[in-house]
């Protein structure tokens, strides 16, 4: 698979595969927006909040093209996809380490 760096699709559509893998870290979620990448910085531009959602730099691996875009499917007609994954922290891990994202639709109850 051909890696896809973020200044490449700035300004492109894009889904934000939220995976909770364990399904104890607050659910997952697919979000919607578009991606901008300034400064060095990858994040997609939303029309709700968060407005500005980063992409930490770990989670550019994972970044690819929808191979098969269609309306009402998981990711929608988005052409590109990016996959952030929760997990809790093991108990020996700094968590200065990482970088802290408030992402508010999965504080809903």
């Amino acid at each position: 698979m051909k890696t896809i760096h973020p200044r490449t699709i700035k300004g492109k559509d894009i889904a934000i595969f939220v995976h909770d893998v364990d399904g104890n870290s607050g659910g997952s979620a697919v979000l919607f927006g578009v991606a901008r990448y300034e400064d060095e910085q990858f994040f997609v531009e939303r029309s709700q909040e968060p407005h500005m959602f980063p992409i930490p730099e770990s989670a550019w691996p994972s970044l690819k093209v929808n191979d098969n875009p269609k309306a009402g499917e998981l990711f929608e007609e988005a052409p590109f996809v990016v996959r952030l994954i929760l997990r809790p922290m093991p108990d020996d891990t700094n968590e200065d380490d990482f970088e802290k994202l408030n992402i508010p639709i999965l504080d809903q109850d």
